[in-house]
């Protein structure tokens, strides 16, 4: 069972459409969430770990996010809001989650605003919403109104609780890139909240049905796989897998299908067919097992996360697909997967809470590989794609020419082994070095890639202190771009044999045919 230390946490998790957000409050309570759905999710808390729906002043569990500003008066939030979507259309603002943290360039803005009833213009490169209230026309930010859902999830919560919350933990989709995720940030501090972590949903999903206490002591004491993750929401399917080891958890990879968007009731009912259509189910899974490299047999379980009658064909789908029967979920329903699994996560951060020796983590990964450009052309990794961080990793290189001072390090970022189609993220440059011969120097470059994804690269003379360093700021890739470094990836033409390949400063680095290894790797470097 979940015991408390030190003193309790109280969580809200909140729906804001397609977010997840848990708010925190240092108070003798029980632990309160909520889950994110298309408009609106159950208001909920856990009182002596059972199950318990919050409902709002007007007596509803499910929370709109909805924002409204009238003619005359204060915005209005939630259902109350929600109630003026047709007497108000131009002022009742919805489905933020596609403009938040965008520019208003953005081809999927331009497409999400052709639904939205009211008007969405650009101001200054970024999104501004255009509405009328208290007699004159104003400029909204996405971020606002997402504060303003926030702000009132949050005094709902404390009405409920009798408690001051002021902190918040909030899921998103895994494409949210990092201007996103700041944008959310910025969204909670106008709510009042200070968020301290941002959390992406299949983390949440594994939380719920790997840290299930009962559920880890009866099957997974011993549990070691990969589990898929099947998460329906509210414009699109995510597949992630997940690869477990007695409650620790790496994210191996997601895909999505984002072929359908909200475009009001009738048409969400109508597209959530498309979300039950056994070809696109099975094309994502194979898109995903082709991404990740592994074989159907290589899945060890599947998990669901969405509406339970939106599920039900997928889990007959993915069931046959893989010749095995889908995990059950363990004192919650699959639409509450994120929120269980959310509220555990939260409690482990505030309160170092741990469940019989489990840690309780699902770590973040590695989007694409970080490395080194070679004397050939190629991408030396040194941080592989999908791998784990916070990380630290080395890899050892030599001189090309006998008698060389001076070497440059360039930092690449990509998704093939050619580094023709990487970015290139800086350079290192080493000056007065023992001139040696050629692939007999050794020369330690470092990477250290910390929790927020910044990358810090030191390079040196093996046993000597002087190092150049190199910081290189989180990079927040969008899907969009990591897809195209995969396009170049099966575009590579490889170099074979050691062919050498021009680099476009003039300097040539190699891979020595019989490397003097260090941890078994050895490589050239330029001047």
């Amino acid at each position: 069972m979940l015991s408390l230390r030190r003193s309790a946490i109280v969580t809200c998790l909140v729906c804001l459409a397609a977010f997840f957000v848990a708010l925190y409050v240092q108070h003798h309570q029980p632990i309160p969430y909520q889950y994110p759905d298309l408009l609106h999710g159950p208001h909920s808390v856990v009182r002596q770990d059972v199950f318990e729906i919050i409902s709002d002043s007007q007596g509803h569990s499910v929370i709109p996010a909805y924002v409204s500003f009238p003619d005359y008066g204060e915005p209005l939030a939630g259902s109350e809001a929600q109630a003026h979507a047709y007497d108000n259309p131009k002022g009742t603002i919805y489905d933020v989650r596609c403009l938040v943290g965008r520019n208003f360039s953005d081809p999927e803005v331009q497409e999400a605003i052709k639904d939205l009833p009211y008007e969405v213009v650009e101001n200054n490169g970024r999104i501004a919403i255009e509405i009328h209230t208290n007699g004159e026309n104003k400029f909204i930010t996405p971020e606002e109104v997402l504060g303003i859902t926030l702000q009132h999830l949050k005094l709902t919560a404390e009405a409920h609780l009798k408690s001051t919350i002021t902190h918040a933990v909030l899921s998103v989709p895994c494409g949210f890139t990092e201007m996103q995720r700041k944008a959310i940030k910025l969204a909670g501090i106008i709510g009042g909240l200070e968020v301290i972590h941002v959390r992406d949903r299949p983390a949440s999903v594994g939380m719920a049905y790997h840290l299930d206490y009962e559920s880890y002591v009866r099957r997974f004491e011993d549990y070691q796989g990969i589990v898929m993750v099947y998460d329906s929401m509210d414009s699109r399917s995510e597949l992630s897998l997940i690869s477990t080891d007695r409650g620790s958890f790496e994210l191996l990879g997601t895909v999505r299908d984002t072929n359908f968007r909200q475009k009001g009731f009738k048409a969400y009912e109508e597209e959530q067919q498309s979300i039950l259509s056994p070809n696109s189910i099975i094309a994502l899974v194979e898109q995903l097992l082709s991404k990740a490299r592994l074989k159907t047999n290589a899945i060890d379980d599947v998990v669901l996360s969405g509406d339970p009658s939106n599920l039900a064909e997928v889990g007959m789908v993915l069931g046959t697909y893989f010749g095995k029967k889908l995990l059950a979920p363990t004192g919650f329903p699959t639409d509450h997967a994120v929120v269980y699994g959310s509220a555990i996560e939260g409690y482990n951060i505030v309160s170092d809470a741990q469940i019989d020796g489990c840690a309780g983590l699902l770590m973040d990964v590695t989007l694409l590989d970080l490395g080194i450009e070679t004397s050939t052309g190629a991408l030396a990794k040194v941080i592989p794609r999908n791998f784990v961080y916070p990380t630290m990793k080395s890899i050892f290189v030599s001189t090309t020419e006998d008698g060389q001072g001076n070497a440059a390090i360039r930092i690449l970022e990509g998704a093939g082994k050619s580094a023709l189609g990487a970015r290139k993220l800086g350079t290192l440059q080493l000056t007065g070095l023992p001139r040696e011969q050629r692939g007999v120097l050794q020369i330690e470059v470092r990477f250290v890639l910390d929790a927020n994804n910044n990358l810090y690269v030191s390079a040196g003379v093996k046993g000597e202190s002087q190092r150049e360093e190199l910081f290189i700021a989180h990079r927040g890739n969008t899907p969009d771009e990591i897809d195209s470094f995969s396009v170049v990836h099966q575009d590579d033409v490889q170099q074979e044999n050691g062919a050498q390949v021009a680099v476009k400063d003039g300097v040539d680095v190699y891979i020595p045919t019989k490397p003097k290894s260090v941890n078994g790797r050895n490589h050239g470097i330029g001047r």
